[in-house]
């Protein structure tokens, strides 16, 4: 049972080890429509998305995100990710 939950939590958790291609990274920086979304996606501040930006946080290869920068930017999981 508690496996089970483990495993239901960790699915919707950000993969530590992947992160966003650092030339996705320069194309976010300058894009404030983008900024905007990923921070009502992801229910934060824009203060906050900015630093998530600038320190690639793995908050950016939530699903939620994800989604945002697919449909903004017209990339892949495999151009967005490293």
């Amino acid at each position: 049972m508690i496996a089970k939950l483990k495993s239901n939590i960790t699915k919707d958790m950000p993969n530590s080890d992947i992160r966003i291609r650092l030339s996705v990274i320069e194309m976010i920086k300058s894009d404030n429509v983008v900024k905007n979304k990923l921070a009502i996606s992801l229910n934060k501040s824009y203060v906050t998305i900015q630093r998530y930006i600038n320190n690639n946080d793995v908050m950016l290869t939530t699903a939620a995100a994800m989604e945002v920068l697919r449909s903004e930017l017209n990339l892949s999981n495999d151009e967005l990710l490293n």
